[in-house]
């Protein structure tokens, strides 16, 4: 079985107009993934200057993907997503 994770970044894969998301769902549907982790993104390191997503924004990216795969929503925020090291970041 396999997992695509996802980090859904606002301005980058996700708002208005953008369908990256859920391309990824699609392709990776096809290629026989079994489910896909929409995961927020943790602005840290070189991604600090970028924000989080919204509970909406998640919300809806998780929508438009799960057309294609479905999606697991039991993930606590576990940092997997983060660049840099937590503790030596400003």
């Amino acid at each position: 079985m396999v997992k695509v994770n996802t980090v859904l970044i606002p301005g980058v894969n996700s708002g208005p107009g953008s369908t990256e998301i859920h391309h990824v769902a699609q392709a990776a549907a096809q290629a026989g993934t079994y489910i896909q982790n929409i995961v927020p993104l943790i602005p840290l390191g070189a991604f600090a200057g970028l924000r989080a997503p919204t509970c909406d924004e998640l919300r809806w990216a998780r929508y438009a993907a799960g057309r294609y795969l479905p999606q697991f929503r039991r993930c606590q925020q576990c940092r997997a997503d983060a660049v840099g090291v937590p503790a030596e970041d400003p």
